[in-house]
């Protein structure tokens, strides 16, 4: 026989819908548990930290060490200044390897002459006797080496007093050029020479190519047409510079005088000039 259960009277508390489906899904996924463990943490561990962060009350100080702290500075004071900077540049001018570290002598008499001619044959410095310019005790004492060693060995070698010999040295072409059938032979063709002559400007000779290998001409505007050998530039239309290497030819026709003119390049040579380029004989 089943007793009927007993009829709560009064208003009933029942938690919200969300929190019951809350806390069904988490039991039905086994999270229930670590939910509420971590709750718990996130209350208890802020006020287990805060009880623990009390310091502990400093024990008292001993008889002993209060006298002595009482005689004793808490903190030593001291001075510190920036260092002077010329002691740092004294420092430096003892180890400067290009301050002189001797002054030659004086050679007025014959006694700094025997110095310095004694000091060349041992291989040691002359010794200080006074002090002088730089510039003056340099000069000195080499032009005195040179007479020296040069009285000593009338048959050595003297080139400490040789000069260096200047020379220059120029690219000189060898060509062929004239009207068709009647080239005539021009060695030794300077820069800026106008050929075959001044005054029938076919083509002139600007001057060798960075490799050496090549001759450039500048064309004249008279000249109608090209062909040939060698390269033009800007383009082989328009041939305002050609490019010729040794035993390359090309032709000109020239409009001034109607004429097909020729120019074949023989050689490429390097000459030596007596003076300097662009300096005259005055």
């Amino acid at each position: 026989m089943k007793l009927p259960k007993p009829e709560l009277k009064g208003p009933q508390i029942r938690a919200p819908k969300f929190l019951t489906d809350v806390a069904r899904d988490l039991r039905d996924r086994h999270l229930l548990i670590p939910v509420v463990a971590l709750l718990v943490a996130i209350v208890a561990v802020p006020v287990l930290l805060k009880s623990s962060a009390e310091p502990a009350p400093p024990p008292p100080p001993a008889a002993d060490s209060l006298d002595g702290a009482a005689t004793q500075p808490a903190v030593l004071a001291e001075s510190v200044t920036v260092r002077d900077y010329r002691e740092r540049l004294d420092e430096l001018k003892s180890k400067n390897p290009f301050r002189q570290a001797f002054t030659a002598p004086k050679i007025g008499d014959d006694q700094g002459i025997a110095e310095v001619a004694d000091s060349l044959d041992t291989g040691a410095a002359p010794a200080p006797t006074g002090s002088s310019d730089a510039g003056t005790s340099t000069d000195t004492s080499t032009s005195t080496s040179t007479g020296t060693s040069s009285s000593s060995d009338s048959g050595g070698d003297n080139s400490s007093s040789q000069h260096p010999t200047i020379r220059f040295y120029t690219y000189r072409i060898d060509v062929s050029v004239g009207p068709q059938g009647d080239l005539k032979e021009r060695n030794g063709v300077d820069q800026l020479t106008l050929l075959p002559s001044n005054s029938k400007p076919v083509v002139a000779f600007l001057g060798i190519t960075g490799s050496g290998r090549q001759a450039v001409f500048s064309v004249s505007d008279d000249v109608s047409a090209t062909s040939g050998e060698g390269s033009c530039a800007p383009s082989p239309a328009t041939c305002h510079y050609l490019t010729l290497r040794t035993g390359q030819s090309r032709t000109f026709d020239y409009t001034p005088n109607g004429l097909t003119y020729r120019l074949k390049l023989r050689d490429i040579r390097v000459v030596r000039l007596d003076k300097a380029p662009g300096v005259s004989a005055k």
